[in-house]
């Protein structure tokens, strides 16, 4: 469970680090053509590997590349038995991740974060090898550490 933690740890890393300083460009409110971020992790625990996947929308090719370093510089400095699997930049989003970013339940709890102000992205964080409770605490200890965020963020609950 202590590695675990650690996941929260990062989410709230990510979080304050791609939302910590202003972009340039003013976003859009609505993205005629996003890009998809995905950053897939892993950690392995006494239980098991468990997996993290982050997905968010980038305004362009350029966005999405500066969202995703900093992803991949955060996870470095906070996480060292963490492995960043893979991590791009997707014109389309599998069909399987479409319904995260409509905030639609699955098998376990994940967070979202909307969009508050010009500079934050719409993300998700879900993660799998763990079981609902687990997800249930993650995000809930997530969702509380990122108050700094100004979109709205919250625990979209595992189907029952």
């Amino acid at each position: 469970m202590k590695k675990i933690i650690l996941f929260v740890a990062i989410v709230i890393a990510l979080g304050y680090f791609m939302n910590k300083k202003p972009q340039q460009e003013a976003v859009a409110a609505v993205l005629t053509k996003p890009v998809y971020i995905e950053l897939r992790l892993s950690m392995d625990t006494p239980r098991g590997a468990v997996e993290g996947v982050m997905l968010g929308l980038a305004n362009d090719d350029a966005d999405c590349e500066l969202q995703l370093q900093t992803a991949r510089d955060s996870i470095g400095r906070t996480c060292e038995e963490c492995r960043i699997k893979t991590s791009d930049c997707r014109t389309l989003l599998e069909a399987r991740y479409a319904k995260l970013l409509d905030n639609k339940p699955t098998s376990v709890t994940y967070l979202s974060m909307a969009k508050g102000v010009d500079w934050e992205r719409e993300y998700r964080m879900i993660y799998w090898g763990i079981t609902v409770a687990e997800s249930d605490s993650i995000c809930d200890k997530a969702a509380k550490k990122l108050r700094r965020h100004q979109g709205k963020v919250q625990c979209i609950r595992a189907l029952q």
